[in-house]
């Protein structure tokens, strides 16, 4: 019988898979805000346990407006300058 070993994520997977800087999956590594090990001096993440992890977060939520947003001030093309 094969015993199946769980995928290992380094930092840099992890960030890039959602989306954030390597710094900010540390920091959450860290506070153990992210469910991660210690493997050889560096963090590990379990694939299984960042789709958990992922599942429990919750949804954000979108306001819906009736009515068209006004923006304040005058719209000019990037780049372009006033005389």
């Amino acid at each position: 019988m094969t015993t199946r070993l769980p995928r290992l994520l380094t930092t840099a997977a992890v960030a890039e898979w959602l989306g954030y800087s390597t710094r900010h999956v540390t920091r959450l590594a860290r506070s153990g805000d992210l469910p991660a090990r210690v493997v050889g001096g560096q963090f590990r993440f379990r694939e299984d346990h960042l789709l958990a992890w992922l599942e429990r977060q919750p949804t954000p939520t979108v306001e819906v407006r009736d009515e068209p947003v006004r923006l304040k001030g005058s719209l000019r093309p990037l780049g372009a300058v006033e005389l």
